[in-house]
Protein backbone atom coordinates (compact mmCIF):
# COMPACT_ATOMS: atom_id res chain seq x y z
CA UNK A 1 0.00 0.00 0.00
CA UNK A 2 3.29 2.21 -0.08
CA UNK A 3 3.03 3.00 3.67
CA UNK A 4 6.55 3.44 3.76
CA UNK A 5 6.59 4.81 7.16
CA UNK A 6 4.75 1.50 8.67
CA UNK A 7 7.04 -0.93 6.47
CA UNK A 8 10.15 0.97 7.63
CA UNK A 9 9.14 0.08 11.22
CA UNK A 10 8.29 -3.44 10.38
CA UNK A 11 11.58 -3.55 9.12
CA UNK A 12 13.60 -1.87 11.84
CA UNK A 13 11.63 -4.67 14.48
CA UNK A 14 12.69 -7.05 12.53
CA UNK A 15 16.25 -6.26 12.13
CA UNK A 16 16.11 -5.64 16.21
CA UNK A 17 14.83 -9.30 16.95
CA UNK A 18 17.33 -10.64 14.18
CA UNK A 19 20.12 -8.91 16.63
CA UNK A 20 19.20 -10.37 19.77
CA UNK A 21 18.31 -13.49 19.15
CA UNK A 22 22.12 -13.60 17.33
CA UNK A 23 20.57 -14.18 13.42
CA UNK A 24 22.81 -13.60 10.94
CA UNK A 25 24.88 -10.25 10.53
CA UNK A 26 23.95 -9.64 7.08
CA UNK A 27 20.33 -10.25 7.79
CA UNK A 28 19.84 -8.01 10.57
CA UNK A 29 22.27 -5.25 8.42
CA UNK A 30 19.59 -5.96 5.26
CA UNK A 31 16.66 -5.08 7.88
CA UNK A 32 18.14 -1.84 8.79
CA UNK A 33 19.22 -0.48 5.82
CA UNK A 34 15.82 -1.22 4.19
CA UNK A 35 14.24 0.41 7.02
CA UNK A 36 16.66 3.72 7.17
CA UNK A 37 15.70 3.36 3.39
CA UNK A 38 11.74 3.26 3.76
CA UNK A 39 12.12 6.13 6.74
CA UNK A 40 13.30 8.31 3.72
CA UNK A 41 10.93 7.69 1.21
CA UNK A 42 8.13 8.52 4.07
CA UNK A 43 9.78 12.19 5.23
CA UNK A 44 10.60 10.76 9.13
CA UNK A 45 13.91 11.87 9.18
CA UNK A 46 13.84 11.74 12.92
CA UNK A 47 12.99 8.03 12.90
CA UNK A 48 15.93 7.57 9.92
CA UNK A 49 18.18 9.05 12.74
CA UNK A 50 16.69 6.55 15.35
CA UNK A 51 17.73 3.90 13.08
CA UNK A 52 21.08 4.65 11.85
CA UNK A 53 21.91 5.29 15.85
CA UNK A 54 20.81 1.29 16.88
CA UNK A 55 22.79 0.01 13.55
CA UNK A 56 25.70 2.35 14.55
CA UNK A 57 25.42 0.08 17.89
CA UNK A 58 24.71 -3.05 16.23
CA UNK A 59 27.36 -2.80 13.73
CA UNK A 60 29.94 -1.82 16.41
CA UNK A 61 32.63 -0.41 14.18
CA UNK A 62 33.23 3.48 14.10
CA UNK A 63 34.66 3.75 10.82
CA UNK A 64 31.39 2.71 8.78
CA UNK A 65 29.28 4.55 11.24
CA UNK A 66 31.07 7.83 10.15
CA UNK A 67 30.27 6.83 6.70
CA UNK A 68 27.01 6.06 7.49
CA UNK A 69 26.57 9.45 9.32
CA UNK A 70 27.23 11.18 6.10
CA UNK A 71 25.34 9.88 4.26
CA UNK A 72 22.36 10.73 6.20
CA UNK A 73 23.80 14.23 6.21
CA UNK A 74 23.49 14.30 2.52
CA UNK A 75 20.08 12.58 2.20
CA UNK A 76 18.23 14.33 4.88
CA UNK A 77 19.33 18.03 3.25
CA UNK A 78 19.31 19.60 6.35
CA UNK A 79 21.58 22.73 7.60
CA UNK A 80 20.29 22.77 11.16
CA UNK A 81 21.24 21.37 14.54
CA UNK A 82 20.55 17.70 13.32
CA UNK A 83 23.62 18.61 10.46
CA UNK A 84 25.79 19.76 13.44
CA UNK A 85 24.97 17.25 15.14
CA UNK A 86 25.38 14.64 13.01
CA UNK A 87 28.94 16.16 11.80
CA UNK A 88 30.36 16.52 14.99
CA UNK A 89 29.84 12.60 16.11
CA UNK A 90 31.32 11.51 12.58
CA UNK A 91 33.80 13.87 13.62
CA UNK A 92 34.43 11.95 17.01
CA UNK A 93 33.84 8.65 15.51
CA UNK A 94 36.69 9.29 12.62
CA UNK A 95 39.09 10.30 15.09
CA UNK A 96 38.07 7.35 17.59
CA UNK A 97 38.78 4.66 14.39
CA UNK A 98 42.72 6.06 13.38
CA UNK A 99 41.53 9.08 11.02
CA UNK A 100 42.71 12.23 13.21
CA UNK A 101 42.55 14.93 10.33
CA UNK A 102 38.89 13.33 9.01
CA UNK A 103 37.95 13.46 12.24
CA UNK A 104 39.40 17.26 13.00
CA UNK A 105 38.01 18.88 9.58
CA UNK A 106 34.27 17.39 10.43
CA UNK A 107 34.21 18.94 13.73
CA UNK A 108 35.60 22.10 12.18
CA UNK A 109 32.46 21.94 10.33
CA UNK A 110 30.26 21.00 13.15
CA UNK A 111 31.51 24.24 15.00
CA UNK A 112 30.92 26.17 12.16
CA UNK A 113 27.58 25.32 12.01
CA UNK A 114 26.58 25.47 15.27
CA UNK A 115 28.40 29.22 14.96
CA UNK A 116 25.87 29.75 12.58
CA UNK A 117 22.89 28.64 14.69
CA UNK A 118 24.53 30.68 17.58
CA UNK A 119 24.65 28.21 19.91
CA UNK A 120 28.61 29.13 20.74
CA UNK A 121 29.19 26.70 23.84
CA UNK A 122 28.57 24.09 21.62
CA UNK A 123 30.96 25.51 18.71
CA UNK A 124 33.65 26.06 21.71
CA UNK A 125 33.74 22.60 22.67
CA UNK A 126 34.07 21.57 19.13
CA UNK A 127 37.35 23.75 18.25
CA UNK A 128 38.24 23.15 21.78
CA UNK A 129 38.27 19.32 21.06
CA UNK A 130 40.47 19.93 17.73
CA UNK A 131 42.66 22.86 18.21
CA UNK A 132 45.65 20.79 19.99
CA UNK A 133 45.93 18.63 17.50
CA UNK A 134 46.99 21.54 14.81
CA UNK A 135 49.86 22.76 16.94
CA UNK A 136 53.17 21.96 15.75
CA UNK A 137 52.04 21.36 12.16
CA UNK A 138 52.51 24.16 10.56
CA UNK A 139 48.42 24.66 10.05
CA UNK A 140 49.00 28.21 10.77
CA UNK A 141 45.28 29.60 8.95
CA UNK A 142 43.50 26.64 10.22
CA UNK A 143 45.10 27.68 13.83
CA UNK A 144 44.86 31.31 13.74
CA UNK A 145 40.70 30.56 12.59
CA UNK A 146 40.08 28.28 15.88
CA UNK A 147 42.09 30.75 18.14
CA UNK A 148 40.09 34.01 16.92
CA UNK A 149 36.62 31.76 16.87
CA UNK A 150 37.00 30.62 20.45
CA UNK A 151 38.32 34.07 21.60
CA UNK A 152 34.97 35.40 19.55
CA UNK A 153 32.72 32.68 21.14
CA UNK A 154 33.79 32.68 24.96
CA UNK A 155 33.60 36.78 25.06
CA UNK A 156 29.96 36.32 24.26
CA UNK A 157 29.61 33.83 26.55
CA UNK A 158 31.30 36.71 29.25
CA UNK A 159 34.43 33.89 30.02
CA UNK A 160 36.81 37.13 29.42
CA UNK A 161 39.56 34.87 30.78
CA UNK A 162 39.37 32.41 27.76
CA UNK A 163 39.16 34.81 25.63
CA UNK A 164 42.39 36.79 26.41
CA UNK A 165 43.88 33.28 26.60
CA UNK A 166 42.98 32.32 22.89
CA UNK A 167 43.52 36.48 21.71
CA UNK A 168 47.08 36.04 23.17
CA UNK A 169 47.82 32.85 21.61
CA UNK A 170 46.75 34.59 17.91
CA UNK A 171 48.79 37.74 18.76
CA UNK A 172 51.68 35.85 19.94
CA UNK A 173 51.61 33.38 16.75
CA UNK A 174 52.64 36.20 14.70
CA UNK A 175 56.38 37.03 16.29
CA UNK A 176 56.91 33.42 16.99
CA UNK A 177 56.42 31.40 13.17
CA UNK A 178 57.51 33.14 10.21
CA UNK A 179 54.01 33.92 8.14
CA UNK A 180 52.63 36.09 5.64
CA UNK A 181 49.26 37.84 7.12
CA UNK A 182 46.65 40.33 5.67
CA UNK A 183 47.31 43.78 7.20
CA UNK A 184 43.71 44.10 7.41
CA UNK A 185 42.79 40.31 9.28
CA UNK A 186 45.28 41.92 11.92
CA UNK A 187 43.87 45.13 12.21
CA UNK A 188 40.91 43.24 13.27
CA UNK A 189 42.40 40.76 15.30
CA UNK A 190 44.00 43.76 17.65
CA UNK A 191 41.00 45.89 17.77
CA UNK A 192 38.54 42.93 19.22
CA UNK A 193 41.57 42.14 21.52
CA UNK A 194 41.97 45.74 22.91
CA UNK A 195 37.87 45.73 23.38
CA UNK A 196 38.11 42.59 25.19
CA UNK A 197 41.41 43.67 27.09
CA UNK A 198 39.10 47.11 28.13
CA UNK A 199 36.52 44.42 29.50
CA UNK A 200 38.51 42.39 31.16
CA UNK A 201 40.15 45.31 33.25
CA UNK A 202 37.21 47.02 34.06
CA UNK A 203 35.71 43.39 35.21
CA UNK A 204 38.83 43.85 37.69
CA UNK A 205 39.36 45.42 40.76
CA UNK A 206 40.86 48.81 40.01
CA UNK A 207 44.13 48.42 43.02
CA UNK A 208 44.74 44.90 41.38
CA UNK A 209 47.53 44.86 39.18
CA UNK A 210 47.33 42.45 36.19
CA UNK A 211 50.06 41.82 33.24
CA UNK A 212 49.45 40.05 30.08
CA UNK A 213 51.84 37.88 28.32
CA UNK A 214 51.74 39.74 24.72
CA UNK A 215 54.67 39.48 22.82
CA UNK A 216 55.29 43.21 20.60
CA UNK A 217 57.61 42.63 17.71
CA UNK A 218 60.32 45.56 17.90
CA UNK A 219 61.72 47.55 15.11
CA UNK A 220 65.44 47.66 15.32
CA UNK A 221 67.80 49.89 13.79
CA UNK A 222 69.50 48.00 11.75
CA UNK A 223 65.93 47.08 9.60
CA UNK A 224 66.36 48.42 5.89
CA UNK A 225 63.56 49.56 3.85
CA UNK A 226 63.16 49.49 0.35
CA UNK A 227 61.58 51.89 -1.09
CA UNK A 228 60.02 52.22 -5.05
CA UNK A 229 62.38 54.85 -6.30
CA UNK A 230 65.38 52.36 -4.91
CA UNK A 231 64.92 49.88 -7.24
CA UNK A 232 66.89 49.47 -10.66
CA UNK A 233 65.09 50.94 -13.49
CA UNK A 234 64.83 49.34 -16.83
CA UNK A 235 66.83 50.93 -19.48
CA UNK A 236 65.47 53.02 -22.30
CA UNK A 237 65.17 51.46 -25.75
CA UNK A 238 68.40 52.79 -27.97
CA UNK A 239 67.52 54.11 -30.68
CA UNK A 240 69.45 52.76 -34.45
CA UNK A 241 72.74 55.45 -35.08
CA UNK A 242 72.42 56.41 -38.81
CA UNK A 243 76.07 56.07 -39.32
CA UNK A 244 79.17 53.76 -39.66
CA UNK A 245 80.34 53.87 -36.16
CA UNK A 246 78.59 50.72 -34.53
CA UNK A 247 76.09 51.85 -31.37
CA UNK A 248 77.00 51.62 -28.16
CA UNK A 249 76.41 48.39 -26.16
CA UNK A 250 72.89 49.14 -24.09
CA UNK A 251 73.18 49.63 -20.53
CA UNK A 252 72.50 46.30 -19.15
CA UNK A 253 70.80 46.08 -15.30
CA UNK A 254 74.75 44.04 -14.03
CA UNK A 255 76.19 47.34 -15.22
CA UNK A 256 73.96 49.96 -12.99
CA UNK A 257 74.95 49.85 -9.73
CA UNK A 258 72.92 48.10 -7.03
CA UNK A 259 70.38 49.39 -4.88
CA UNK A 260 71.53 50.15 -1.38
CA UNK A 261 68.60 49.98 1.28
CA UNK A 262 67.63 52.48 3.34
CA UNK A 263 68.46 52.11 7.18
CA UNK A 264 65.53 52.83 8.94
CA UNK A 265 66.91 55.96 10.67
CA UNK A 266 67.52 57.46 7.75
CA UNK A 267 64.41 56.73 6.00
CA UNK A 268 62.87 59.47 7.98
CA UNK A 269 65.40 62.03 6.74
CA UNK A 270 64.33 60.96 2.67
CA UNK A 271 61.01 61.57 4.18
CA UNK A 272 61.19 65.03 5.61
CA UNK A 273 62.82 66.56 2.28
CA UNK A 274 59.25 66.17 0.72
CA UNK A 275 57.20 67.75 2.99
CA UNK A 276 55.42 70.82 2.69
CA UNK A 277 56.03 73.60 4.75
CA UNK A 278 52.72 73.54 6.65
CA UNK A 279 53.84 69.80 7.14
CA UNK A 280 57.20 70.48 8.35
CA UNK A 281 56.05 73.24 10.46
CA UNK A 282 53.32 70.67 11.87
CA UNK A 283 56.10 67.87 12.99
CA UNK A 284 58.47 70.83 14.45
CA UNK A 285 55.39 71.69 16.70
CA UNK A 286 54.49 67.57 17.25
CA UNK A 287 58.12 67.10 18.80
CA UNK A 288 58.22 69.45 21.01
CA UNK A 289 59.22 69.22 24.35
CA UNK A 290 57.04 72.26 26.60
CA UNK A 291 54.07 72.24 27.50
CA UNK A 292 52.52 75.08 25.50
CA UNK A 293 49.45 74.40 23.49
CA UNK A 294 49.22 78.10 21.70
CA UNK A 295 52.12 80.13 21.06
CA UNK A 296 52.06 83.73 22.47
Amino acid sequence: DKSWKHAGGAYEMWGLCSYVSHGAKSEWNRCMESAYDHYLQASCARHAIRTLALHQVMAGDPKDGASRLMKANGDLADNGLRSALILEQAGQMYSTSGSPRKGAFHLVLAGHTFNKLRLSRLAVNCYRAIVDQYKGKNWLHILDHCHFTMARQTYGLGDLEESMHHFLSLLNSFTTVKKGIQADREMTYIKEFLLVHRNWKEKHNAGEMRKVELQIPCIAPELLVLLPDDLPKAPAPQLPVPSAAPPPPPVTEEAQPPAIPLAWETLGEKVAGTLGNEDKYELRWRHRRDDRVFDS
